[in-house]
Order: C-alpha cells, then structure tokens, then sequence
C-alpha cells in the first residue's frame, strides 16, 4: 500500500507539471504574481525618461528631483528587511496585495502632484509597495517546491521580469510622456495592479506558524538616514556649510545608533562582518550607484540640452539594461573561470571608462 500511494503521488505531481502547475499555483497565476516585479522594474527605470518633464512642468531643480529621483529606491531599501519579516511572520498572500495596493496608490498620488515633496511621497509609497509585494510574491510563487527544476524555474521567472521591467520602463513610460504627458505615465501602471489584484486576491494560503518581530524601529533608522544623505547629496550646491554639517551629524547618529543596536533585527549581521563580503558590497554599490546616477544625467542632459523628448531618451538609454540582461549568463561564465575579484574588477573599469567618456564627449556629439 505505501508503495501504491508513492506512485499515485509520483502520477499526480507529473499530471500537475503537466498542467503547468507548481505548488498548486497555475503557471499562469505564476506570471501574474510576477508582474508586481515587472512594475517595480518599470517604476525603478522610468523616473529617468520622467523627471525632464517633471522638472520642466513644476520647475524644479537641484535637492527636490534628486528626491524624486532616489525616494522609490530609498523606501525599497529601508523597508525591504521589515517586509522580509513580515512575509515571514504573516499571510504571504495578505502582504503581497498590501504592497501592491500600496504601490498603485503612489502611481495616484504622483500623477496628481503639484510639488516636489508631493511626488516625493508617491514615489515613497511606490517603494514601500514594491519592498512588500516583491518578497511576498517570491514566498507565493515557490510555495511548496523543493529545490530542483521546478523552483529553479519560478526562480528565473521572477527575476526575469524584474530585468524586462528596467527595459520596458524606459520606452513604455516614455512613449506616455511624449504622447499623453507625465502625469499619465505614472497612470498606466494601474491597469496592471487592477489585473494583479484581481488574479491573486483568489489565492489561499497558510497564515506562517512562525511569529517574528519586525524591527519597526531600525528599519526607520535606516530609511530616515537614507533620506537625510539623498538630501545632503542632492544639496551639495545650495546647502550652506552649517547645513550640511548638521545633515551629516544626523545621519552618523543614526547609523550609530543602528551599530548600537545590531543593526536590523532579522538581517543577518555575521555575513557582513566578512572582509570579503563586505568589499563586494561595496563594490556592487558603487556599480549601481554609477549605473543609476549616470542614467538620472544623462537624461536630464538630453532633455535639456539637446531637446529630446521622453521616449527618444528611453531609446538612447535602453542598450544599457539590454546589454545587462544579454551578458550576465556570460558574466557568470566568467565568474566561474576567472573568480569573481577579476570579473568584478574589470565590469567596474569599464564602467568606469564609459561614464568618462559619457562626461567628456557625450553632449558633445550627436545623441544617437
């Protein structure tokens, strides 16, 4: 008899892969959940085919569109530890459709904005959405599968849309910008949280046996400090030296106090303590740092000076995440051959190489 049971649960998992199930989530389902990391790529991206209009339309300038800017990628990072707890500790299904309820009511408050801090705020509450729902909907889509090519699978979808999302944020939301506004480009991001909403409010799931606390407290530490240093950076030019002291006398309090504290309950503190993760970090975040920053001139360059509208700046700017997506299978390869120091090395002098070469020459020659 245990035998028999064996195999008719052997048959009933082939008949569900089958089916195109997994978990018993359709994988239809599946790709639904995983668009909430397609509008976080989109949202993440679309800001720099965005903020010329912005800045032209509010007339903006200096600290408030380095806020805009850096506000959705601020929350997601303060917010994302808590959110990691939280998906833990609750109904993963709950979490995720807060975080994209969230996320569709900062594309609202964004599109009626009339001010900088405004559209600071929605881009917050984009973020925060975007920290619950993408760790939610990675717990959903591999819920009940064990390692092997079935989660494996899930794994790749849900980074793959968050790479398609980058791309396309560049090109559909500025198509938007050049036809319809703006404004609207922030709107067509809701018709994809009402499809989302609507396909997973049916999903069942167990609430976690687990309860975890969520570390309120460090996560705003951390969120607020952030906040503080975007300021301070974007201030630069127009800060007096007095307040810019006081900017960075706040956010080494506060870094302090998270120190004091152990950092953020549930992040794992012992990993970063290794030298040499802690120098890969570093690395990364100087890689991305310059990715993103380059991106945000960039287009504020085009817009202004050379009289592009938004979706021709998305186009001049798309080869980088396509490239991106194109090469890392092969930046794995050579992972894999050379070591990761060497690689990491050589991605950073070339990166290093273009946004020179972006600064000396790039206004100084045709755009395309």
């Amino acid at each position: 008899m245990p035998q028999l049971g064996n195999r008719q649960g052997k048959q009933t998992g082939s008949r569900q892969i089958a089916a195109g199930t997994s978990g018993g989530m359709s994988r239809f389902r599946m790709i639904v959940v995983c668009l909430a990391l397609l509008l976080e790529g989109m949202s993440s991206s679309s800001i720099n085919v965005q903020i010329g209009a912005i800045s032209s339309d509010l007339h903006l300038s200096g600290v408030g569109l380095q806020l805009i800017a850096s506000a959705f990628l601020v929350a997601y990072a303060g917010l994302l530890p808590v959110a990691g707890r939280l998906v833990d500790s609750w109904n993963r299904r709950t979490i995720f459709l807060i975080g994209i309820g969230l996320f569709g009511l900062g594309c609202v408050v964004c599109a009626g904005a009339g001010s900088d801090w405004v559209l600071v705020a929605g881009r917050f509450v984009q973020g925060a959405g975007a920290a619950l729902s993408a760790p939610a909907a990675l717990a959903l889509i591999t819920s009940g599968l064990v390692e092997g090519a079935a989660r494996n699978r899930a794994v790749a979808l849900y980074g793959a849309m968050g790479a398609a999302g980058f791309s396309l944020g560049l090109v559909v939301p500025g198509a938007a910008v050049a036809l319809l506004g703006w404004r609207a480009s922030f709107l067509l991001f809701l018709p994809v949280v009402a499809l989302v909403l609507a396909i997973t409010w049916p999903i069942r799931v167990e609430r976690s046996p687990q309860r975890h606390s969520v570390d309120v407290i460090g996560s705003v530490l951390l969120t607020v400090s952030l906040i503080v240093a975007m300021h301070a950076i974007g201030g630069l030019a127009t800060l007096s030296a007095t307040d810019l002291l006081l900017h960075l006398l706040a956010v080494a309090l506060m870094v302090t106090a998270l120190i004091t504290r152990g950092g953020i309950a549930g992040f794992p503190v012992e990993v970063v303590k290794s030298a040499r993760v802690a120098s890969a970090c570093v690395g990364l975040a100087s890689v991305f740092a310059g990715v993103i920053a380059s991106m945000y001139v960039l287009s504020l360059g085009l817009t202004a000076r050379s009289g592009l509208d938004a979706f021709e700046v998305g186009l001049l700017i798309l080869p980088q995440p396509i490239f991106f997506s194109l090469l890392a299978g092969r930046g794995a390869q050579l992972v894999s051959r050379y070591g990761a120091g060497r690689v990491l090395t050589a991605g950073i002098v070339i990166l290093a190489a273009s946004i020179a070469h972006l600064g000396f020459v790039g206004m100084e020659v045709p755009p395309y």
